[in-house]
């Protein structure tokens, strides 16, 4: 906690334990937050954008051990984003064509 006076300025400070007041926060490994925004390009690409999860994966330049880590963490991402509607560019933000 004493750190954290050293990475946020005050008002972030101020906004961080406002927000997570009494509550325990994990701060992902670098490694883990990659893995969830490739993951979350992912399913951009894949579920907004059309494209196949071959090229999909090509655009995201992986490894193979990424690849399957990545796949894994999309997969389980689908279920929790469906109900949100994602705005598809000619689409606003509650899935109306925009005027």
């Amino acid at each position: 906690m004493s750190h954290l006076c050293f990475l946020l300025d005050g008002n972030n400070l101020t906004r961080l334990l406002t927000y997570f007041s009494g509550q325990t926060i994990t701060i992902p490994s670098k490694e883990d937050f990659k893995i969830i925004v490739n993951a979350l390009l992912m399913y951009q690409y894949i579920n907004i954008e059309g494209k196949s999860l071959v090229d999909a994966q090509s655009e995201l330049n992986l490894t193979d051990a990424q690849k399957e880590t990545v796949l894994e963490t999309y997969l389980k991402i689908i279920p929790l984003i469906k109900d949100y509607i994602i705005n598809k560019g000619n689409l606003d933000i509650y899935g109306q064509p925009k005027r």
